[in-house]
């Protein structure tokens, strides 16, 4: 197994973790504008 190479468990992972972060930023900054 190469280092490089990436299960596509690892993938899903690191792409739902991304969409939870991008979420969660905008939830900030929505909460921002309201006040």
């Amino acid at each position: 197994k190469s280092l490089n190479y990436r299960t596509p468990i690892e993938i899903f992972l690191s792409y739902v973790q991304e969409a939870f972060y991008s979420s969660l930023i905008c939830q900030i900054i929505y909460s921002q504008t309201i006040i």
